[in-house]
Formats: C-alpha cells, structure tokens, sequence
C-alpha cells in the first residue's frame, strides 16, 4: 500500500511541479546524503530503521518525514530513529540542526529523537560567549516546523569549554519555530533540560513535555527562557507534567521574558526550591485557562488534580480539564462529525477547549496501530495544482480530497510567513477550486515572486506547490 502512495505521490509531483520525493534508503544511504541532494520544497522520506547521523538542514526548505506522514501509526515514529550519538565532531553533535534561516516550509516530521548532545554556538549579543545546546534540535534564528516526534533521552550536562550548556530536548535562538504534537521526554541538560526559548519566538503546541531532570544551574526542567524575539512565545494546550529539578522552576524558569500560555496542564513538576514557575529579573507569564499545581493567579485558572485516565495522559470524563479551556471558538475542539457539537475524541464533551495536550483544534493524537481515530489513518491522496502558473492577473488552485476533511488553504511567501488565507473548514470528497489574483489578505496586489499555496487537511500538512507572480 505504501508502495502505491509514494508512486502516486511521484506522478503527482511530476506533473505539478518541480519538487521531488526522495528515499532513503532507497535512493540515498543515509539521510545526511539526501540532505545535500534535496532542492526547496523537495521531501525525504525515511523508512523504518536506526539512523547513526548528525543532521543539518543548511538553510533547505525541505520536509523530512517518516512513513508516518502515510500511515498515522506511532510504530512508524517509535522506529524511525535518528541517534546523534556518533557525531564526527562533539561540538556538533545535536541530532538536527536549523541555523541557515529556514522557515516553516521546513518541517520535520515522524521521528524518534534521541542520544544528541548539543553543540556549540556563539551569542550574537554577546560574542565572548559560546554555548553548548540543543540536544535533540538546534534551532538558531531560523523558524521551522518540527512536529509528531519523540525527542526523548537527549543531554547537554558538559559546559566543559563553554559558557553553558543547555536545551537538552531543543533549543530555539532568535526565530519563531512551531513545535507541534511531540512527545518531549527524559531529556536533561546543565540548565532547561526540556525546552530553551533564548531571545525567541514560538509556537509550542499540544506537546507532551514530561520527565526531563537534572539541571545543576539556574534550574528550569521543563522550560528555561531569557529574552523576548521579534514574535511572542505561546504555549498552548500543553501537558507539562513530572519534570524535576533540584533547583527552581520544574515547569517554567523565566528570566526576563515574557510568555504567554494557556490551556495547559502544568502538574507533578518538582523543584528544591522556590516554586513551580520561577520568575527572575523582570519574567512573566500571563497564565489562563490552566491547571497549576500549587495555584497561580490568571482568568479561568485551577489548582485541581487534572484526573488523568491512563499512560498516555488522557483525561477522565469527569475531569476537570474537560471543557475548561479558553471559551473562544478558535480555541475549540475538533468537532466530531457523526455527533454535532460534541468533540471528536480524544478530546471530550462538548467542542469547548479542553485543557492538556489533547484539547484545541491541533490535538496531539497519536494511535498505535492502522485504524486511526475517525479513519484519520487512511491514506489522504490529496492533490494540489495551479494554472496557468506562473501567472499576473489570476490563477485557478485546485485540489482533490480522496475522503470528507477538515482544510485550511493558505499562501505563504518564501519568508514563511503567511499572507493570504484563502478557504477553511469541513469539505467533501472530491474536487475543490477557487480562483486568486495574488492578493494578500488585505486586498494588496503582492510583489512578484514565488509564493507556495500550502493545504492543510485534518490538522496535518500534505502538500505545498510553488507558483509564480510576474508583473
């Protein structure tokens, strides 16, 4: 079955345009190789199996997905693994590092994540100073999507040579990555074992982020922050639970930032000293909608046991989690189909946000086997064109939908950033189009260019097409 996805998909590609599907291992040895042969909006896609390798992504606006892109079967995840724990050299030895400005065209995508241990580089601000970070992922000043992975098991403890070491799951330096869907666990590092946010912004959606430990300094064993980038960092719909320090700040240590977090799970986290959330030289976080432990003031916040049912943190149905969330209908569950008005499990009750990782329009669901949730498993052959492209008056984007889905459809420039929302929301089976003129969101003819119309169908990317604006 896969077999038949991929030629589809290579047809597809070969017609539309000129973006190309690369295999490891069956075009490339190694995914270090097909890397250097990848071109912009190219895909690697990675069978199962142990990848020994230290990944750069060189400024590529590329996707590097497992089959699980296919399959939605956490098996592909589980055993899909990149091991960074034979670097060529120590003071590169994080297992992906983005630090070439990439944009969130680049997406990972379906790995496991694990025996990385940072490397080096140097603070802008300060250049005196060489950190050690981003024992999974580095990413500096770059903006990436990184999403439905396993980073577990990854360390920055060696500040040997160095002025710190830090960010044992991933560290994000000046950019405004999105971290969506993962699974953040048994990481550690000097200081902010699971997450560092240094002078960026971000994205940190329904992530798991739990069990990291063992900051000696400073503290921080879920998420260490200083500094504010150019975007806020938002972290939403989140479990933060069982991180451990013996210092301050199992949950958050927020030095001079300002954060902005809600509908979350913050509970179970320990620390020496001080409390869950450490506030030092002018930090804050505006917390709502939440359940902390120990309490924390903030519209719509509790400090309750969030009544989790299982291993993988689901919710009991009378939690109090359940449609406790921000009340705004942006924030709302997936509404299930075959029940109007009710959520689409694993969210529960009605479509209101429910609190932790499984609540919002982006829950993390991750099934271990092929029958996913609401057949979300099935292959969605989607297709996307554009003609005439490129174009300067108008072009018609089409699109096939194999099964009734939830899309959004949006252009982006090749800075990433979004300018055009073009259709959202539940569309049937079959062939889609519209027509657009090259305007951005506020009616203004855009610059000509290249632009990538990008399809989102149930809460997953599928495809992205590069089309052409001349004057």
């Amino acid at each position: 079955m896969k077999r038949i996805i991929l030629s589809s998909i290579l047809v597809f590609t070969s017609i539309y345009c000129t973006a190309k599907v690369l295999e490891v291992p069956g075009d490339f040895q190694s995914i270090s190789e097909a890397i250097a042969a990848a071109s912009n909006l190219d895909t690697i896609l990675v069978a199962q199996g142990t990848y020994y390798e230290n990944l750069n992504f060189s400024g590529k606006d590329i996707v590097m997905a497992s089959h699980y892109i296919f399959t939605k079967d956490l098996r592909d995840i589980e055993n899909t693994i990149i091991d960074g724990s034979s670097p060529t050299n120590p003071d590169s030895a994080s297992c992906l590092i983005l630090c070439s400005g990439e944009s969130r065209t680049a997406v990972i995508e379906g790995f496991t994540i694990t025996n990385g241990s940072g490397s080096d580089w140097i603070d802008p601000q300060f250049p005196s100073y060489t950190w050690h970070s981003g024992g999974g992922i580095l990413i500096y000043q770059s903006s990436p999507t990184i999403r439905n992975n396993i980073i577990i098991g990854n360390h920055c403890d060696d500040d040997t040579g160095v002025s710190g070491a830090s960010g044992g799951g991933i560290l994000t330096y000046g950019g405004n990555p999105i971290i969506t869907k993962n699974k953040i666990q048994y990481n550690s590092a000097r200081y902010g074992a699971g997450i560092v946010i240094d002078y960026s912004g971000c994205v940190i959606k329904n992530n798991i982020i739990s069990n990291n430990k063992g900051p000696k300094i400073y503290g921080g064993a879920a998420f260490w922050t200083i500094g504010n980038g150019s975007s806020p960092a938002i972290i939403e719909n989140n479990t933060i639970i069982n991180n451990e320090t013996t210092l301050s700040g199992g949950a958050f240590y927020i030095w001079s930032s300002q954060l902005i977090a809600r509908n979350n799970i913050i509970w179970g986290n320990k620390q020496g000293n001080e409390n869950t959330i450490h506030l030092f030289e002018g930090g804050a976080i505006d917390i709502s909608y939440s359940i902390v432990e120990g309490g924390y003031e903030g519209t719509g916040n509790m400090d309750i046991d969030p009544e989790f049912s299982g291993p993988m943190l689901e919710l009991t149905p009378g939690s109090p989690c359940v449609d406790a969330g921000n009340p705004g209908l942006e924030y709302n569950d997936i509404e299930d189909p075959q029940n109007p008005g009710m959520a689409l499990s694993p969210a529960l009750g009605t479509t209101t946000n429910d609190m932790g990782v499984f609540g919002g329009p982006n829950c993390l669901i991750m099934t271990n086997n092929t029958s996913g949730l609401n057949d979300k498993a099935e292959t969605q052959q989607t297709r996307l064109c554009c003609f005439p492209n490129p174009f300067s008056d108008q072009t018609e984007i089409q699109f096939k939908l194999e099964r009734s889905s939830n899309i959004e459809l949006v252009i982006i420039d090749m800075q990433g950033r979004t300018v055009r929302f073009l259709d959202k929301g539940f569309r049937s089976r079959g062939t889609h189009s519209l027509n657009w003129n090259g305007s951005d969101s506020y009616g203004t003819k855009l610059p000509a260019g290249i632009y990538y119309p990008q399809l989102n169908v149930n809460q997953e990317f599928l495809i992205t097409e590069k089309i052409v604006i001349f004057q």
